[in-house]
């Protein structure tokens, strides 16, 4: 078959069916525009999280109180400390 064959079998076979043709354009719309959607969104969260850690700066540091995982406890910090 030649590739002028070739493009007018493809094309009878998308006249003929126009419904299945259509919503099959439908769903390789959906599918492009929810990929880059979701592609924008993971970029955007990765620059707002970023933008979060570097406006934090490296001078800071985060204490939470919890447990400690083994038997040995860690030394206890004072306001000495935090003056420091």
């Amino acid at each position: 078959m030649s590739l002028i064959e070739t493009l007018r079998t493809a094309l009878s076979a998308i006249l003929s069916n126009k419904l299945r043709a259509a919503l099959t354009m439908l769903g390789i719309v959906i599918g492009v525009a929810a990929v880059i959607t979701l592609s924008g969104l993971g970029e955007g969260v990765t620059a707002s999280i970023t933008e979060q850690i570097e406006g934090v700066g490296s001078n800071i540091i985060m204490v939470s109180p919890r447990q400690p995982r083994d038997a040995t406890r860690p030394a206890e910090l004072t306001n000495a400390d935090a003056a420091a």
